[in-house]
């Protein structure tokens, strides 16, 4: 596969992303809403950014009224970037948690929020 940099990786995934509707459609109930049943059982932690205008705090919150399991995380002062360092700091505290689970993910408890 040809190399091509981070910044044209990001920009071909915002284009797909994009392209199909954000993969949500015109259907005013989204199907990550209708569908959650289907992954209801694996532990979620949504990171969201308080000032995120692109995914408003309203959909992490309509995600959780779905899916109360799913842990919502909302980080002050942050938008919709990954690269905002409290965003980035969720990301990895997430990350770390799931990856120490291992294989006994369904196990256990999620982290306290930081």
């Amino acid at each position: 596969p040809p190399v091509i940099s981070g910044s044209t990786a990001q920009a071909l995934l915002e284009c797909h992303y994009c392209h199909f509707d954000a993969f949500l459609g015109n259907d005013p109930h989204p199907p990550l809403l209708e569908g959650v049943d289907r992954i209801r059982h694996i532990p979620t932690i949504a990171v969201q950014g308080a000032l995120d205008y692109i995914c408003p705090v309203r959909t992490a919150w309509d995600l959780h009224v779905a899916w109360p399991a799913a842990e919502v995380r909302v980080v002050g002062g942050a938008g919709h970037s990954m690269y905002d360092s409290a965003i980035t700091h969720e990301l990895l505290v997430a990350t770390d948690y799931f990856r120490l689970l291992g294989p006994n993910w369904e196990l256990a408890p999620l982290p306290p929020a930081n």
